[in-house]
């Protein structure tokens, strides 16, 4: 997992919330949260989609890899 990309925290929490949504129905939501700054941007149907979003950045490509910029 990559730090929190507000404040750069690396103190992380994923929380698994089963909410009910109608009667024999269930919704479960991955919710991951900074420790640090309190961020939680992001709340998804799957902790592998959570993962996924969390350690997307503004610069990686369309493939998912990550693009640094480089000083020349």
């Amino acid at each position: 997992m990559l730090p929190c990309p507000f404040c750069g925290g690396k103190r992380l929490c994923i929380e698994h919330r089963i909410d009910p949504v109608r009667e024999g129905q269930v919704d479960h939501v991955w919710w991951l949260r900074c420790e640090t700054c309190g961020a939680d941007p992001y709340a998804c149907d799957s902790e592998e989609e959570l993962v996924e979003a969390w350690n997307r950045r503004a610069n990686d490509d369309v493939r998912g890899e990550n693009k640094s910029l480089e000083r020349r």
